[in-house]
């Protein structure tokens, strides 16, 4: 079994949004703006990924931990759109001419981490999503891609990576332009990560989250869990539902009609080579832990 559970150890939580866009390319708040939103909404670190720009805040507000970052729309998919891409991590800005696959290289090498975006809205196949080596994480949830065409969830992308022996983390972020309309909320605050780290720094966020001592979020907290043999037991703010999700048929689902959850276990069949826990609240918002392997 391999999961390195955010819920064992020493370290601090802090709360933070990995996909951020400015004035610098197409959001409409200013990157000083931009950073006091978040700050003041409560959010320890923040990435601005600007598209093919890498935006620095000279000022961030107190407390805020900025983490440079940049996204690159580079390659063709199978559908003939481009892969999206978050790099984060780096000090520079990457090539528009590069290839996906060597722009995970270069950032790789330097020690940056990259994301797949939104592959729900990017219609990447599965394909396209094995043809990419080398990205520690895709995006679960996406604000604007929920808020603006409802295709913000990437769950069964995630799924079939795993499923065919990809060891891949989820995050779900803002994708944050700070756009709204009469239809459309805010595209902002609505998913985040909860980073356990070792410090207080943009270095042991990234460690963090690399090594994956992190869980996604919309809202609910998952407050324990524990990996004892196959068996797998969380705790949570109170949900309506705790689903463990494992590939094909396996896992199991926690729901009681009429009330909240706050704990459910599942002992993952033989076989399953991994599982997976999201839960969900009853206003429909939902978190997602990092998949547990085993063998």
């Amino acid at each position: 079994m391999r999961y390195p559970n955010p819920f064992k150890g020493d370290g601090i939580w802090l709360r933070g949004n990995l996909h951020t866009h400015t004035t610098v390319s197409d959001g409409d708040l200013e990157p000083e703006e931009t950073a006091v939103r978040y700050r003041e909404a409560g959010y320890d670190f923040l990435a601005i990924t600007d598209h093919g720009r890498l935006t620095v805040v000279e000022d961030p507000p107190e407390g805020l931990l900025m983490i440079p970052g940049e996204e690159v729309n580079l390659g063709r998919s199978e559908a003939g759109s481009p892969f999206h891409l978050v790099a984060l991590g780096i000090h520079r800005e990457g090539s528009p001419e590069t290839s996906p696959q060597d722009f995970v290289h270069e950032v790789s090498a330097e020690g940056g981490l990259i994301v797949l975006c939104h592959p729900y809205w990017s219609g990447l196949s599965i394909n396209d999503l094995l043809d990419l080596e080398g990205y520690f994480a895709l995006e679960v949830f996406n604000t604007t891609c929920h808020y603006s065409v409802g295709k913000g969830s990437s769950e069964v992308h995630w799924d079939e990576l795993l499923a065919r022996g990809r060891r891949v983390w989820g995050l779900a972020v803002d994708d944050a332009h700070f756009h709204s309309g009469p239809h459309r909320p805010l595209d902002a605050f609505g998913g985040w990560v909860m980073v356990r780290c070792r410090e207080r720094s943009v270095g042991a966020i990234l460690e963090a989250l690399k090594e994956g001592t992190f869980y996604a979020s919309c809202g609910p907290k998952f407050v324990d869990l524990e990996v004892e043999g196959r068996r797998v037991y969380v705790a949570t703010s109170p949900v309506e539902s705790i689903t463990f999700i494992s590939e094909n048929g396996r896992g199991s689902r926690w729901e009681v009609e009429g009330n909240t959850l706050k704990e459910a276990e599942c002992e993952v069949p033989e076989g399953a080579s991994y599982v997976r826990v999201v839960c969900t609240d009853p206003e429909g918002r939902s978190a997602w832990t990092n998949p547990i392997f085993f063998g």
